[in-house]
């Protein structure tokens, strides 16, 4: 097994599972550590990329076809992004219908809020304070507790959503076993000679006047 390979499934294995699933214990008072591990897990992600793109070009067996191989992975890419996206908006969405009313909804009861105001309570919560002292029969006291589970059942409902990548990672990871080794292609040798274009154009243009 090439050294390369093995750093690029490390990379996909800690980063793309352990990360989102220690993410996903973060809560409203653990904000710390979720900027942490954002920032760190976002560092490793770019350097596995990189790897997975310089991977591609330098396994393409025509050099000539550079371009077309890494723009061919990059739309695989991007195609992969917009199917987890769709996937991560809908579970999210579906997260938020269930958790929020029931988390918010409970709370303001047991403090005392009507439960005809209900309603009123959590679709003004996304509007602002303003919104909330308007509502009947709330208090200071119902809007902070109000505030408090609205933030609650927002984080539950993104521990879903981190807890569903782990199955996007776990078809990565799996992937990885299927790369090529590229340590052979490691070298000093270039595909083709760089840097003397403007002798090219000079005697194209010298034989186009000639002629």
């Amino acid at each position: 097994m090439d050294v390369s390979a093995l750093y690029i499934r490390k990379f996909v294995s800690r980063v793309q599972l352990t990360k989102n699933q220690v993410v996903a214990t973060c809560t409203p008072d653990t904000k710390s550590r979720a900027c942490g591990l954002v920032a760190v897990g976002s560092f490793f992600i770019g350097w596995t990329e990189s790897l997975a793109i310089a991977a591609i070009t330098l396994t393409t067996l025509n050099q000539a076809e550079l371009g077309s191989a890494g723009g061919i992975g990059g739309s695989i890419r991007f195609l992969i992004t917009s199917i987890s996206t769709t996937v991560y908006n809908v579970v999210l969405s579906n997260r938020l219908a269930e958790e929020v009313p029931n988390k918010v909804g409970a709370a303001v009861t047991a403090n005392g809020l009507p439960a005809s105001s209900i309603a009123s309570f959590i679709s003004a919560l996304s509007v602002g304070p303003t919104a909330l002292t308007s509502i009947p029969g709330v208090s200071p006291s119902i809007i902070a507790a109000g505030t408090r589970a609205y933030r609650v059942a927002t984080a539950n409902s993104f521990r879903t959503v981190f807890l569903t990548t782990i199955a996007f990672s776990a078809v990565a990871l799996i992937s990885t076993l299927f790369l090529p080794d590229f340590d052979p292609l490691l070298s000093d040798k270039v595909a083709t000679t760089l840097g003397k274009e403007k002798e090219k154009v000079k005697n194209i243009q010298t034989e186009a006047t000639e002629s």
